[in-house]
């Protein structure tokens, strides 16, 4: 649960990373130079973020899409979050 809601967060944090090397690049004055970093820097954080989501869900992206439907995905996050909420409510019934 916490690895799932800390990638969580650091993919986020990638994806306002990206858009405001965009909205940085776009604003100021075009260049070859700033248009070539800015296609660096996305293609890092992309790799980071595909890496970051491969660690979290333990298939590639693709993968997953071709091995499940999305009814299957949205049960399977529903039953992983029953089980954490029942497993936060046990310790306090039995204190």
């Amino acid at each position: 649960m916490l690895r799932n809601t800390l990638g969580a967060a650091i993919l986020l944090g990638l994806e306002v990373l990206v858009s405001a090397d965009l909205i940085r690049t776009i604003t100021s004055k075009p260049s070859i130079e700033d248009a070539v970093v800015l296609g660096l820097i996305v293609i890092i954080r992309t790799v980071l973020s595909i890496s970051i989501q491969i660690e979290i869900e333990g298939t590639l992206p693709w993968r997953r899409a071709l091995l499940t439907n999305g009814g299957q995905v949205l049960a399977r996050s529903i039953a992983r979050e029953r089980g954490a909420a029942r497993a936060d409510e046990a310790p306090s019934a039995t204190a």
